[in-house]
């Protein structure tokens, strides 16, 4: 199978949409909570795409979207692990099952990765599950135990 990559554009919101869905399904269904979150995402898509604090890679064969990535940046105040206090967040990497194996989420990685690096950025933040640990690993990310979260 040959498979190009390009970049989504607000054309392209409600596949998006339809791979927001998918990927959230992987992880159960939707509570309120999910459904909620999946229910603002074109708005944050409508912002994020065209100002570039997001951007999202597609993989596709004919007019099929067969995987999938994101990156979001954002500012922070500058400190030694960020001069500039530009940061950037990889998410919602997704592969359809038909497609897995095939080195996409691989190549989608890379070119986020030269998205971040173009924007200035001195380190990538992301989520690992279980099955994209290894991928990040090879790729030479490395585990944090630093970060906490508080929940309102």
């Amino acid at each position: 199978m040959t498979y190009t990559f390009r970049k989504a554009s607000s054309r392209d919101i409600g596949a998006l949409l339809q791979l927001r869905a998918d990927f959230m399904d992987c992880f159960g269904p939707l509570d309120d909570k999910g459904r909620e979150a999946l229910g603002n995402y074109r708005e944050f898509l409508s912002e994020g795409l065209p100002d570039g604090t997001f951007v999202q890679w597609l993989a596709e064969t004919g007019n099929e979207i067969a995987a999938t990535g994101s990156i979001s940046f954002y500012r922070l105040p500058p400190t030694a692990r960020r001069p500039n206090g530009r940061a950037a967040y990889i998410g919602n990497m997704f592969t359809y099952p038909p497609h897995r194996n095939q080195g996409l989420a691989g190549e989608i990685l890379r070119l986020l990765a030269d998205e971040a690096r173009a924007a200035g950025c001195h380190a990538i933040l992301l989520h690992a599950s279980e099955q994209g640990r290894p991928l990040y690993r090879a790729f030479g990310f490395e585990a944090a135990e630093s970060m906490m979260e508080y929940k309102f």
